[in-house]
């Protein structure tokens, strides 16, 4: 693969030199280049955040918009087309063109503010999602945490790290245990019935406590191996779920889509994504808990 960056230069996969806050791998170009841009987002969002002014206006589907939404999405969109002018950005919060759907076999899929109403609430748990998509499929993942100043992110075929107080740790950080308890866990604003109905026939098959967390930061926790599951059979789009479903994966971790014998494909349009269940590496056969 070969990037386009500022100034026409373009990029071979190369491996990163040098950086003591990342391990060596094969990528295009610096993670800190899009770390400084979710960094820089971030900020501004906490900025909002401590202030008060959030400015809350409702999309057509009725889910909020912050001004927080848009300036992060400004910021890190600004960022990316100056250093990748070659390569497109679908944001949630930006119109696409009918032209447009499809077009672009690589591109940045990104959530400036994904978990808008943990934010609204004053939780903390919402988070960043950007992930590179490259023939359908994430090669390059990143989850920043604003509130815990925490970087998740993973290369495809390099393995997934959390960045955190400048040290990148490798996942998952816990090692397999026998424990006899699982640990789920479920959306806080965003849960369905059939959700609820996957939890009573899981309980049948092993002890399941069910902790509740807010935004695509449960996937991170999953790749940490600090939880186990994650079930989704509601609305989800691919900006909630491209970055996720790759450090899952680098982690050793697995996301399974229902009604497909093949992986979720993330395609430069707005449609939305098949229902899943995320498991971490601790799930044996994860295809037996998809009923």
């Amino acid at each position: 693969m070969k990037v386009t960056g500022t100034m026409g230069n373009e990029y071979s996969i190369s491996r990163n030199p040098g950086n003591k806050d990342y391990p060596e791998m094969k990528i295009p170009h610096s993670i800190n280049q899009v770390h400084d841009a979710l960094r820089k987002a971030g900020k501004e969002i906490r900025n909002f955040e401590k202030s008060g002014i959030l400015d809350i206006k409702y999309k057509s589907d009725l889910s909020p918009l912050t001004i927080a939404d848009d300036t992060s999405n400004s910021v890190i969109t600004g960022i990316l087309k100056n250093i990748f002018p070659d390569i497109p950005v679908l944001s949630e919060e930006d119109d696409i063109k009918p032209e447009s759907k499809g077009c672009c076999d690589l591109f940045w899929l990104l959530d400036p503010l994904d978990g808008t109403k943990e934010f609204i609430k004053g939780n903390g748990e919402y988070c960043i999602s950007l992930a590179l998509i490259e023939k359908g499929r994430p090669v390059e993942a990143y989850i920043y945490w604003p509130t815990k100043k925490i970087l998740w992110y993973a290369i495809k075929g390099e393995g997934a790290y959390r960045v955190k107080d400048k040290e990148a740790s490798k996942l998952p950080l816990k090692n397999p245990d026998k424990k006899s308890t699982l640990l789920l866990l479920r959306s806080r604003s965003h849960h369905k019935h059939e959700e609820v109905l996957w939890y009573e026939k899981a309980s049948l098959v092993k002890d399941i406590e069910i902790q509740q967390q807010g935004s695509a930061i449960k996937f991170c926790f999953i790749a940490e191996g600090s939880a186990d599951f994650y079930i989704k059979k509601g609305k989800i789009h691919g900006w909630d779920i491209a970055a996720g479903d790759l450090i899952l994966s680098e982690s050793g971790g697995k996301l399974m889509a229902y009604g497909l014998t093949s992986e979720i494909s993330y395609n430069y349009d707005k449609s939305e994504m098949p229902h899943f269940i995320a498991c971490s590496y601790r799930i044996d056969k994860p295809e037996n808990w998809l009923f």
